[in-house]
């Protein structure tokens, strides 16, 4: 059973290294329904240059300019919006897939279930020399349950393939009003994690299918050096993070409980989801208690709370990673200060 996965790409003066990608795009072994590419307003050639990829091309292309510079979000939602295919592949303008990339991921999708994949990427140079580098470098492989909420779950958006279900979801997610939900959802990679994680399962795939080039013109600041997402290692650092996820929980929670967001499968979802939510605002009250807490017994309290509600164990189950009972406990201990 062939999957249905649509490319959309985002462009902006992208001419040094766009033919790399759409060349490896169209050496894929399972080729995509179509490619959706949306320009904006780049000066380099890219334009001229993709409307004669499209006439070309031996995959269909939807190829739209944009009449104004909108950015690079309103950029990809008009990507987004043009694919029409069931599953849609993020794709970067300046990176190069592996030949297989949309079969491995493909296969993947062919559990229902699964609403987004997830893979690693080889970080290499602009001359596509390898680094030595993988990101995300520090996830398990395997099938994350629904429903799921991305708080230590990472990658980017060009190691994403998803459903339009997820895009719906996405598109919710970005007009919350919620403060800590709209600083949140500016950042593509996480909001897609986020509403994959309410509509179905992620698979996350251990095989780096896409070659992240990272260069001085590159948009953000995604795989190069010292940039690495995750917690910070200093106990200040984890305090910061887990109050600004515990907010990030609460603003979800209030958006769901009052169905501002559309559910995975109707109002059984909805509830199952609100559960979740609720399980994991105990969580991390618990730890913002441990981490801000002077008296000792209160924070071994705390941690205590963590231990009998099984907050750590596997990612894939949505618990706290095993070293962070480590990190928890000693805090618990030590108190204050860097850790």
């Amino acid at each position: 059973m062939k999957i249905d996965i649509g490319v959309a790409i985002a462009t902006f003066n992208g001419m040094k290294y766009l033919d790399a990608q759409l060349e490896s795009i169209c050496r894929q072994t399972v080729r995509p329904s179509m490619i959706s590419i949306s320009d904006d307003c780049s000066t380099d050639g890219t334009v001229e240059y993709l409307e004669n990829f499209a006439r070309r091309s031996p995959i269909p292309v939807v190829f739209k300019p944009n009449p104004h510079r909108g950015g690079v979000i309103n950029n990809f939602l008009n990507a987004f919006a043009n694919c029409t295919s069931e599953y849609i592949a993020y794709c970067d303008q300046d990176d190069v897939w592996r030949a297989d990339r949309l079969s491995v991921c493909g296969e993947a999708l062919k559990d229902p279930a699964v609403a987004l994949v997830l893979h690693r990427s080889a970080i290499v140079d602009e001359n596509l020399r390898p680094t030595d580098r993988a990101e995300p470098f520090n996830i398990r492989a395997g099938t994350y349950s629904h429903p799921y909420f991305p708080d230590y779950l990472w990658g980017f958006g060009h190691q994403m393939v998803f459903s339009r279900k997820v895009l719906e979801v996405m598109r919710e997610i970005m007009k919350c009003e919620s403060k800590s939900i709209a600083s949140f959802s500016v950042n593509f990679d996480k909001a897609l994690l986020a509403a994959a994680g309410m509509v179905g399962r992620i698979c996350f795939v251990d095989a780096e299918l896409v070659q992240f080039r990272r260069h001085g013109q590159s948009t953000s600041t995604a795989g190069k050096i010292g940039t690495v997402p995750g917690e910070s290692l200093e106990s200040d650092g984890r305090r910061v993070r887990i109050e600004a996820t515990k907010k990030l929980i609460d603003g979800f929670l209030a958006e769901v409980e009052e169905n501002r967001l559309q559910s995975a499968a109707g109002e059984a979802s909805r509830l199952l989801y609100v559960q979740h939510l609720r399980r994991l605002q105990a969580r991390y009250e618990s730890r913002r208690r441990l981490y801000a807490l002077p008296s000792r017994s209160q924070r071994l309290g705390a941690l205590i709370d963590l231990i009998v509600s099984n907050s750590y164990g596997s990612m894939i189950d949505n618990k706290l990673p095993p070293r962070h009972l480590l990190l928890d406990a000693w805090r618990s201990v030590k108190g204050g200060g860097a850790g």
